[in-house]
């Protein structure tokens, strides 16, 4: 709908996501490169934020409109640091998951995310339909926000820098006749 309406067609949509995509490809290499020099959690947290805040296309950018190449360049900044969180999240989940439940783990992980999107989609739509754009773009971003803050509100969150070396689990190897 921004992209009708505001950018003037679908390949202007197309250049912001290259954007965002190219910075998440820079931000993924510079964090396997100097991620294991840093705190996980102060990088989690910062790249978090950052990418709420530099990522602000879903909010305050896109409601600014300060033009195309803008935009273009906040997705970029926004990609980069969203970038780091996947290897990162990764990094933590073999730190402290099993080797014999991680494809498990992963699994339900991927799982989770992926069934959450189509609801991110329909409360988008609501919103959009209720408030119309603006008013989609500010709850999106203040919904964001708010899970954006976590890691420094929930203490469990400055446990990442915490190696866990668990024990191999008493899992009976089967064979398949």
């Amino acid at each position: 709908m921004y992209g009708r309406e505001v950018l003037g067609g679908s390949g202007c949509v197309g250049l912001l996501f290259g954007g965002g995509g190219a910075g998440a490809v820079l931000g993924s290499i510079g964090y396997g490169c100097l991620g294991h020099r840093m705190s996980r959690w102060a990088v989690y947290t910062v790249c978090f934020f950052i990418f709420f805040i530099g990522g602000a296309p879903r909010t305050a950018v896109f409601l600014l409109g300060p033009g195309l190449w803008w935009l273009a360049l906040a997705m970029f900044v926004a990609g980069m640091f969203g970038g780091t969180l996947n290897p990162l999240s990764g990094v933590v989940v073999l730190d402290r998951v099993p080797e014999e439940f991680r494809s498990r783990v992963m699994g339900m992980l991927n799982a989770g995310a992926l069934s959450a999107t189509p609801l991110g989609a329909l409360g988008a739509d609501v919103a959009v339909a209720t408030w119309g754009l603006p008013g989609g773009f500010v709850s999106a971003g203040v919904v964001y926000l708010l899970v954006t803050l976590c890691p420094l509100v929930f203490p469990d969150w400055r446990t990442l820098d915490t190696t866990v070396v668990r024990p191999r689990a008493n899992v009976p190897v089967t064979s398949a006749h």
